[in-house]
């Protein structure tokens, strides 16, 4: 039965693409960015969930003006994470959440998105979830980093979200007050200095009110990897963000220490810090001079260093295989 309601809905936007296109008429169909693309051009593109984050957009923008009136959106911050098969990280990045606590009379919420994971991190999300620990949302499948962060930013519940990677953890426990400060005087994004200069989405915080309104997204647009075209004409995964708004409007705070090889063991502003690419890693992505064991001894020093053992004594990886 669920096999002829998938088929049924495939034929539907097959037919409903195809009258698009003739609407729409000629056209090149390229990437054509969120803020720039219509409901036709998300439709012939083939982009369903950009429909869905139209409605989410409107719905942020309706909370945030009765938030004048004492509804909407609430004060605090959502700390954003998409998890794909990555629950010995999670653990630990959760661990370091609750370490690192939030501001005095600051409302922190966690929300984790689940990219259809098949590690055992569905049933960890949902026994949180049941306790109340966090919010979740589980995907029935893979949609990509950029796509479930774009999610997580349009369902946040509150004033500000930061994205922070799964393979990221705060290190000190000034580190929203550090990074939410300059939104409070004038910048709009703030966050870990990557290459180019722009936010890297490891750690970016904005206002959720801003990101929707702005139409931001999170979403590479990516076609060579050429290092050439990368910051002209191609973007890394929320490098749009800091080239739409400009580098006088935003606030990365540069690297203050790396590991390495590489950009593994980096800390940012001395107060988050990142396995940088040890997710890509994972997905079998091929970095020069990288393995995957490199990102695993450089994350268990991390995690000693900043977290000790956990209540039970064991590391994330450990209390995964227990």
């Amino acid at each position: 039965m669920r096999d002829m309601h998938s088929g049924a809905a495939v034929v539907s936007w097959a037919a409903i693409r195809s009258m698009a296109r003739k609407v729409r008429r000629a056209a090149d169909e390229t990437f054509i960015p969120p803020w720039r693309a219509s409901v036709l051009d998300d439709v012939v593109l083939s982009r369903p969930l950009n429909l869905v984050f139209r409605l989410l957009r409107q719905r942020v923008l309706i909370r945030a003006r009765l938030s004048k009136v004492g509804f909407g959106l609430r004060k605090g911050v959502t700390i954003a994470i998409i998890n794909w098969n990555s629950v010995d990280l999670l653990r630990d990045v959760l661990r370091a959440i609750e370490a690192f606590g939030p501001p005095n009379g600051m409302r922190v919420e966690v929300l984790v998105v689940d990219n259809g994971s098949v590690d055992g991190s569905r049933r960890y999300l949902r026994a949180h979830r049941a306790r109340g620990r966090l919010r979740c949302l589980l995907l029935p499948r893979n949609v990509f980093h950029g796509p479930a962060m774009d999610l997580a930013f349009l369902l946040s519940r509150t004033e500000y979200v930061v994205a922070l990677d799964v393979d990221a953890f705060p290190v000190r426990g000034d580190w929203l007050e550090t990074l939410l400060g300059p939104l409070e005087n004038g910048k709009y994004i703030s966050g870990a200095e990557a290459a180019r200069g722009y936010v890297h989405p490891c750690c970016l915080a904005m206002k959720t009110e801003y990101f929707a309104r702005r139409r931001h997204t999170f979403t590479p647009h990516v076609g060579t990897w050429d290092p050439i075209r990368l910051g002209r004409d191609e973007w890394d995964t929320g490098e749009s963000i800091t080239r739409r708004e400009g580098l006088a409007r935003a606030a990365p705070f540069p690297r203050t220490r790396v590991r390495g090889p590489l950009q593994l063991g980096s800390v940012f502003g001395g107060f988050v810090y990142h396995n940088g690419a040890s997710t890509r890693l994972r997905s079998n992505v091929l970095i020069d001079g990288l393995t995957n064991s490199d990102a695993e001894a450089a994350w268990a020093e991390a995690v000693a260093e900043y977290l000790g053992p956990s209540a039970d004594g064991k590391t994330g990886a450990e209390a995964t295989r227990s």
